[in-house]
């Protein structure tokens, strides 16, 4: 890893050229417009549908694209209000979707869906009648684009003008910028540590794998269950962890059982472990790096779930 003075220069020269006037800001009564960095272009090029985005659209649909091109399989996101509704990974889009939509499906209404392959009208068909702002993929048949005209022909259709990610990260704060690299390091199987007696079976260490990816993209504090490579309950934007894994257990309910659960960072206290060993969590995967990991790996054990440590955070404030 580079140094950080190595990584950023000492000055930063940004001309912004503005792209679009936005539908509207946040709420209604705020103007927006989106800028580009000058000789890059947009990220995103739309094709088709309702052609006002609105601030929160485009924001949506960056978390959104992001998520699938961390899977290299079939892999659908759900997004509301910058927040995973359902994530999914499977051998086609179809079943993705599906599984993704069974997370929570109530909250999917007017959502963003990403897609990390080509669109086809089979997929609409799955997608039917829920209501849908942005629909983004790298590509769509003419028979999807010819579809969406008739069946939703507000439904606005983005196409990505790269695959690469921003290498930087900027926020702006009162008086001036903050930037960071880009969270795209994920820790292989290789570079886990198997901090209990019970070491974890492929299907948890699967499940786990996609838990860990799919956390980065959950508010902090961030919490995953997933089952077959699919969110089943998602917990975020929570100050405790605690709070995180009790929302996430609830909204997955008995998909819990046999479930492998991923937190964003490490557990302060054994009740996050012994809340989801309750509701039939097996298998967890965390950072680890609390004064009380001794105490959290005594209640693994005792409650016979294996854990895995990665030595890697990804809070997502």
């Amino acid at each position: 890893m580079k140094k950080s003075d190595e990584l950023f220069p000492e000055t930063i020269q940004l001309t912004l050229r503005r792209e679009n006037i936005m539908r509207y800001g946040e709420n209604p009564h705020q103007n927006a417009a989106f800028y580009t960095v000058d000789r890059e272009n947009s990220l995103f090029k739309q094709i088709q549908g309702k052609k006002e985005l609105s601030y929160n659209n485009m924001l949506d649909v960056h978390a959104a694209w992001s998520i699938p091109n961390e899977f290299l399989n079939p892999t659908v996101a759900i997004i509301k209000h910058c927040t995973p509704c359902g994530i999914a990974t499977c051998n086609n889009l179809v079943s993705a979707f599906n599984k993704a939509l069974a997370c929570d499906s109530l909250s999917a209404f007017g959502s963003i869906i990403a897609a990390n392959r080509l669109v086809d009208v089979d997929l609409l068909k799955a997608i039917g009648r829920l209501f849908v702002e942005v629909i983004v993929a790298p590509s769509f048949t003419k028979d999807a684009l010819a579809y969406l005209s008739r069946k939703k022909k507000n439904c606005r259709v983005l196409v990505p003008t790269t695959t690469s990610i921003p290498k930087f990260e900027f926020r702006n704060v009162a008086g001036g910028f903050l930037v960071q690299e880009s969270d795209t390091n994920n820790i292989c199987c290789g570079e886990w540590r198997v901090v209990t007696e019970r070491q974890p079976t492929d299907s948890e260490s699967k499940d786990m794998r996609f838990a860990d990816k799919a956390v980065k993209f959950v508010r902090s504090n961030g919490i995953v269950i997933a089952k077959n490579c699919a969110t089943v309950g998602i917990g975020g934007g929570q100050t405790s962890r605690i709070d995180a894994v009790n929302q996430a257990v609830l909204q997955a309910g008995d998909n819990s059982a046999g479930g492998s659960l991923g937190s964003d960072a490490f557990f302060p206290f054994p009740d996050g472990i012994e809340s989801a060993a309750k509701s039939g969590v097996t298998a967890i995967i965390q950072p680890g790096g609390s004064k009380r990991d001794n105490e959290v790996i005594e209640a693994a054990d005792n409650l016979g779930i294996t854990m895995v440590f990665t030595s890697q955070r990804h809070f997502k404030h």
